[in-house]
């Protein structure tokens, strides 16, 4: 018979390996030659500037998540910011939702607030990453000549986050009702529902107006620093795009990786950049490399961040490969 501490050690070494492998199927499957051809003549200064942007990308997630809490499930912001860390490493080396149910489960218990808080804050999470990229396509269409291809793109979305945003809302307003119908429904369609109530009772940015307006500029704060990070792998490379060059790139690659098909969403953003950067008018070789290089500059901080925050702690890996027998009780719960 295994004795609990010999189990719990060996929970912690396989997360930590399980962790290990996404980050390392992430990098595995980048094209390290063409970075580092172009790299060779690269100005690192530039490129650190890429990476710091795109590594400020998981302080505004984790700002945005600690304010879409409601009121009774505060968590403070060093571990939500640990949280959106080890998030980021699932959802960029695991295969896909990985990341998402990672969220769920690490704000569930590593935070402390429960799952049904969770759900509530992950649901408006993905609401106003919906809004901040069809701000972003909405702008790269009114400044882009070339950027037709993106309108039934923009229309497909928009369908998707509008359905998704009233029912959000049905649901923050008239949550009530479905701990009314659960009353009458037993068994496990009753815990749905009344789970479900629970979820809804904390969708409270959503009855606070300026508090989700809020959170909206922080994604599209998130957009404004990815934008950076591409625009410092430009400049440490010499190269020159117009603005809305740019802002056809960030759409480009938002765009071909919102559902993840392959690790890190690589090859498929790769293709995204190339294609947006030869409408700008860059020859293929060079838009391959730049490509690659704007790439790994997301990667090393969106899939390096984890493995820094779960060093040294043993306690908290086992959250990441399992779901643990109890669920939490959260103050919303």
């Amino acid at each position: 018979m295994i004795a609990p501490g010999s189990r719990r050690r060996w929970i912690w070494i396989a997360g930590w390996l399980l962790l290990f492998a996404f980050v390392v199927v992430a990098f595995l499957n980048v094209d390290w030659r063409e970075a580092a051809a172009l790299a060779q003549g690269a100005s690192w200064r530039w490129l650190i500037v890429a990476v710091l942007a795109n590594a400020s990308i998981l302080l505004l997630v984790a700002w945005q998540w600690v304010i879409l809490l409601p009121g009774a499930g505060w968590v403070r912001f060093p571990s939500m910011l640990w949280i959106t860390a080890v998030t980021s490493t699932v959802s960029n080396g695991g295969p896909f939702m990985a990341g998402h149910a990672a969220g769920v489960h690490l704000l569930a218990t590593r935070g402390e607030v429960g799952y049904a808080t969770a759900v509530s804050v992950k649901a408006l999470d993905q609401l106003t990453e919906g809004i901040a990229k069809l701000l972003l396509f909405a702008a790269t269409i009114a400044m882009s000549p070339l950027s037709s291809e993106l309108r039934w793109g923009v229309a497909g979305l928009l369908a998707g986050v509008s359905v998704l945003g009233v029912l959000l809302l049905g649901a923050a307003h008239r949550g009530h009702l479905l701990k009314d119908l659960a009353a009458h429904w037993p068994g496990w369609p009753g815990r749905v529902l009344e789970f479900l109530s629970r979820a809804a009772a904390d969708l409270e940015a959503l009855r606070r107006p300026h508090v989700y307006l809020f959170a909206v500029a922080l994604g599209g704060g998130k957009k404004l620093a990815e934008g950076l990070g591409i625009l410092a792998v430009l400049m440490a490379l010499g190269v020159a795009v117009p603005a809305w060059g740019l802002l056809l790139v960030l759409s480009a690659v938002n765009f071909s990786t919102m559902a993840s098909v392959t690790p890190a969403n690589v090859g498929i953003y790769e293709a995204s950049a190339v294609v947006a950067y030869g409408v700008v008018g860059l020859d293929t070789d060079l838009a391959v490399g730049i490509a690659v290089l704007q790439h790994i500059a997301y990667l090393v901080p969106m899939a390096g961040a984890g493995l820094l925050a779960l060093l040294g702690t043993h306690e908290t890996l086992g959250a990441v490969t399992r779901v643990q027998s109890g669920q939490p009780s959260g103050p919303t719960d």
